[in-house]
């Protein structure tokens, strides 16, 4: 056991749930056995859910949602969109992140906005900053300006600009709309406070980096949508390139963590990351395109902006998120992945999280009763677990 890891994972990381079978079925504590991995790796279906009707929180907040359309401005640079669309290599080439001059010259934060210090009370909070490369140069300066925050357990602040090589560290990508550090940190600091070095990164045209003049996290354009789809990939993975660079590093487990949006964002950043990961893709799946087509999502996208462009918007918008599925490959072997989706989910069908799992061999799926909005939020404990087992596999 890597030392650092002792405390992260020896409070229930590969423990049996409710005496349903040996450590290597995933159960879930609210539904039940979904998956299990073999002695070889092999994952096989247990007992996948029946369809269920749309949860009645996700078609309320789907509603909520449809009151503000997004691509009210169309399409945006499609000739872009094209090039995305057709580039067989979209995540090969990821931009240098100058790592240790970020963490020399970080920030400390007194706390996270939006969170009480209670919250984050014993973790040393710092915010890195750097010139993104990953940012198409026509966007303004503060989109251009990568943003995370670094959260470490245990030491003052003026201490965090070097890393344990020995404790394991998590990237937590955005969800759409997240804006800021806020829920990715409540999530995350019972497990810094217990051993774990956290990174969460804000996208481009949230927060900190919305556009001048942007009003809200819903985005005009497609264009902009896939750009910062793609912007925050490769940001993630100069992230993890650059950490594996820093001295001594070279064997500090890693791991990634995504809700949603981030949970699509993180499987397409360890497909093309070439070492072991802990990998934690939240109410995620294979494909985007049922997510902005059919689910709940839907009902905001602007489609009578976009036909105006083009007759076909919907069938060009469903190649353009479809596209990006075959940019998913298997994590490199030695990596852990834990899926982790909700039975009744609206924005992310079900069968979406199945076919992720059947093409990943060894992953392991584990299913909670509720809906979309509920797996980040009212079972933020679930999360941590599943991050704890797969940061706890990737060190056997």
């Amino acid at each position: 056991m890597l030392r650092g890891f002792t405390r992260l994972t020896n409070y229930g990381a590969s423990r049996t749930m409710h005496g349903q079978g040996p450590h290597n079925v995933e159960s879930s504590t609210l539904y039940g056995t979904v998956s299990q991995r073999d002695e070889l790796g092999q994952t096989s279906v247990l007992s996948a859910p029946p369809p269920l009707a749309m949860h009645w929180a996700d078609r309320a907040t789907g509603r909520v949602l449809a009151r503000t359309k997004m691509f009210d401005a169309g399409f945006g640079d499609v000739s872009a969109l094209e090039r995305m669309r057709d580039d067989h290599e979209l995540f090969g080439a990821a931009p240098d992140v100058p790592l240790e001059a970020a963490l020399a010259h970080a920030v400390s934060l007194p706390q996270v906005p939006g969170l009480r210090p209670r919250a984050t009370e014993g973790i040393a909070l710092r915010e890195l900053s750097w010139h993104s490369e990953a940012v198409d140069p026509r966007f303004e300066a503060p989109v251009r300006r990568a943003r995370a925050l670094l959260l470490v357990g245990g030491r003052s602040p003026a201490n965090t600009t070097t890393l344990d090589p020995s404790t394991p560290l998590c990237i937590a990508m955005a969800a759409s709309g997240e804006e800021g550090y806020a829920r990715r940190a409540k999530v995350l600091a019972p497990l810094v406070r217990a051993g774990l070095d956290a990174l969460v990164l804000e996208n481009p045209f949230y927060g900190a980096r919305r556009r001048p003049g942007q009003r809200s996290a819903r985005l005009p354009t497609v264009y902009e949508q896939f750009h910062m789809n793609h912007a925050s990939v490769l940001e993630a993975l100069g992230l993890l390139r650059g950490l594996r660079a820093l001295p001594g590093m070279a064997n500090k487990p890693l791991g990634l963590l995504g809700y949603s949006m981030g949970g699509f964002m993180v499987c397409l950043a360890a497909s093309a990351f070439e070492s072991p990961l802990a990998l934690v893709p939240v109410a995620a799946g294979r494909s985007p395109r049922s997510v902005y087509l059919d689910g709940a999502l839907s009902w905001a996208v602007d489609f009578r902006s976009l036909e105006r462009e083009r007759a076909d918007a919907r069938v060009f918008l469903g190649d353009l998120f479809e596209s990006t599925a075959r940019h998913l490959r298997p994590p490199v072997d030695g990596s852990s992945v834990v899926l982790t989706a909700a039975e009744r989910d609206g924005f992310v069908f079900p069968g979406e999280t199945d076919q992720l799992l059947r093409e990943w061999p060894g992953a392991s799926l584990r299913r909670y009763r509720g809906g979309h909005t509920h797996v980040f939020t009212a079972f933020d404990g679930h999360v941590r677990r599943a991050v704890r087992d797969a940061f706890a596999e990737l060190a056997c």
